[in-house]
């Protein structure tokens, strides 16, 4: 269960939020679900002067899910992130969402999450719902 895990260490757990309107995104992305994340996890792409795959070296653990609401598309990344450099990485990562797309991007602590993240992550079987983020 993620949430003995997670919730016992809440301090290294970030989250992360955003939404993209449906019709934009289904234009932009031809309606793949993942295209946007395997966007975001490209080896290959350049942020900030060091690749999506150094990056991601640097982040010990993470989950996401999509889902739909009435008009939008919803992202949700659960990022472990501890140590001095969380302030960076958080900013960073932050950075690498609003380059591929410019949105309101939601961060903050595990206590902050929405209530349907809470359920998910405090249920037993709740991270069948997430993926869990590769690297």
């Amino acid at each position: 269960m993620l949430s003995k895990k997670v919730f016992s260490e809440r301090d290294s757990w970030t989250f992360f939020k955003f939404r993209i309107p449906l019709k934009h995104y289904l234009y932009k992305y031809k309606g793949k679900m993942n295209s946007f994340h395997r966007l975001l996890a490209n080896g290959q792409r350049t942020f900030l002067g060091e690749t999506n795959r150094e990056f991601w070296s640097k982040i010990k653990e993470g989950y996401y899910r999509i889902y739909f609401g009435s008009h939008h598309l919803y992202f949700v990344y659960i990022l472990k992130i501890d140590g001095d450099n969380q302030p960076k990485l958080i900013r960073d990562f932050s950075i690498r969402i609003r380059k591929i797309i410019n949105v309101k991007l939601d961060v903050g602590n595990l206590n902050e999450m929405d209530e349907m993240d809470q359920v998910l992550l405090s249920t037993p079987h709740g991270l069948k719902n997430y993926k869990r983020i590769r690297h």
